[in-house]
């Protein structure tokens, strides 16, 4: 985006347990399991589905990352959440318009 503020971030991740699917009504699950997604200026939001995401835990070593101060944020204090997935084959639907 050209008017996007420059930021850099520079990790390393790998999966550190088995595939364990988000228990219902967990954190996990409640930012997995999404299947919709909204995008453009204009809100725009497509219907998709896909299986479970087959989670793993991961470690992640953080040596760079400005995102959070180029756009304005306080840094978050404790450490990530991080979670790993092999690739996941999606269908998505068509684009639709966000109306009020």
């Amino acid at each position: 985006h050209p008017r996007a503020p420059s930021a850099r971030v520079d990790l390393v991740y790998r999966p550190t347990g088995e595939v364990a699917p988000g228990d219902p009504g967990s954190l996990d699950e409640f930012l997995a399991e999404n299947y919709r997604f909204y995008t453009g200026s204009r809100p725009w939001y497509c219907e998709i589905d896909h299986d479970p995401w087959p989670l793993r835990s991961a470690a992640v070593d953080v040596r760079e990352n400005t995102l959070f101060e180029a756009n304005g944020f306080d840094r978050p204090d404790g450490d990530p959440l991080v979670h790993y997935a092999r690739t996941l084959d999606v269908e998505a639907d068509r684009l639709r318009s966000v109306r009020s």
